[in-house]
């Protein structure tokens, strides 16, 4: 699902560091006055000050951004929500009534939440390792097919909705941080992971508040249902008190899971601009292209015309999302932060529920 919008977003993204990576080294003096201190081969090889490239000004939603040194633990706690509400047919609304006119259900509003624990360690200068541990809630509100039969005197919005819930543990992933390549004010590692299929993909709920429960749709599941590789690697810079940065990453499944169907694979791009205002406090702007694909498979114990997220074909997609954030840093080695944001544009393989925001809050600590 080719776009130009998107895909020209994406590419600028790639961009942005490029421009500041040309600094001379008369633009950083002190830090040209710390290498001439080290070996000559030094900012090639091994960590410096620079390893920890303003890490407490990244942005809290972007996950492996940085590097620890040897012998360091961080522990992170994290909520991270969104919202859905609206249909989209590619970039084009479609009604309530539309979607009743060809399935027995309609999605009105989801609401996702998903706490999460977060453990990293550096057994090396050259390897952080990363384990993250989420819950995962979800709950859909839909109307169904009965609200299309009713008079034209009660309009299906009007119709109370009923909903649809799944709580449980999600996709545990481990992963390594490998490289820790510095030069001059910059970073550039590699990111490497595995999402293991701890989150349930057999679930059954009563659809339409009636029993028995029934199978429920693909987006109401907790997991893949597959082992998952997880590329990426993540480039950072800095200058005075500027810190920007870029992280492409993926999701490729490796296998189909236990009910015959797979996820799609989803790449992503972050990047970001960040700004330190004083010791306590900085600001980010972050940009987040993604492109997803519609399963491959079906589970056939759900019809495709109950609701369109049971129709594997109606899940890809491709969204830009623009996030604001703040970082807090009341004591040495800690760090709270907020990020919120919103899609600036999305194209979805519909019809299938829009999202309108999206956020991540959270505490780190290291030692």
């Amino acid at each position: 699902m080719y776009n130009p919008i998107l895909s020209s977003l994406l590419a600028l993204a790639l961009t942005i560091p490029l421009p500041l990576m040309a600094q001379t080294e008369a633009e950083l003096p002190e830090q040209t006055a710390l290498e001439e201190q080290r070996p000559a081969h030094s900012h090639h090889h091994t960590p410096s000050h620079a390893e920890h490239l303003h890490a407490d000004t990244i942005p809290f939603g972007v996950m492996g951004a940085h590097m620890h040194p040897a012998g360091e633990w961080m522990f992170s706690a994290s909520l991270m929500g969104a919202g859905m509400g609206g249909m989209l047919d590619q970039t084009t609304a479609v009604d309530e009534q539309k979607i009743l006119d060809n399935y027995e259900m309609a999605p009105r509003t989801m609401l996702m939440g998903m706490p999460m624990l977060g453990v990293m360690y550096a057994p090396s200068d050259w390897i952080t390792l990363m384990a993250m541990v989420p819950g995962m809630g979800m709950t859909m509100n839909h109307v169904g097919h009965e609200a299309h039969l009713h008079t034209l005197q009660t309009a299906s919005a009007n119709l109370p909705g009923t909903n649809m819930q799944s709580l449980g543990l999600g996709d545990i992933s481990v992963s390594a941080l490998l490289g820790n390549w510095t030069w001059q004010a910059h970073s550039l590692h590699a990111n490497l992971g595995l999402s293991l299929p701890t989150g349930a993909i057999d679930i059954l709920g009563p659809v339409m508040g009636t029993m028995p429960a029934e199978p429920l749709p693909y987006s109401m599941r907790l997991g893949s249902g597959t082992w998952d590789l997880l590329p990426g690697f993540t480039y950072s810079g800095k200058l005075e008190n500027w810190c920007w940065g870029l992280q492409p990453s993926g999701v490729l499944r490796l296998s189909t899971n236990s009910l015959n169907y797979r996820l799609g694979n989803r790449l992503s791009t972050n990047a970001w601009l960040s700004y330190r205002w004083n010791d306590l406090l900085s600001s980010s702007l972050r940009f987040q292209g993604q492109i997803w694909g519609n399963a491959e498979g079906e589970d056939s114990r759900i019809s495709k015309n109950a609701i369109p997220s049971a129709d594997p074909l109606k899940l890809g997609g491709q969204r830009l999302d623009l996030f604001l954030g703040l970082n807090f840093t009341p004591f040495p080695r800690q760090r709270l932060g907020l990020e919120i944001g919103m899609p600036v544009y999305q194209n979805l393989s519909g019809p299938q529920m829009a999202q309108v925001w999206s956020g991540i809050a959270g505490w780190q600590i290291s030692f």
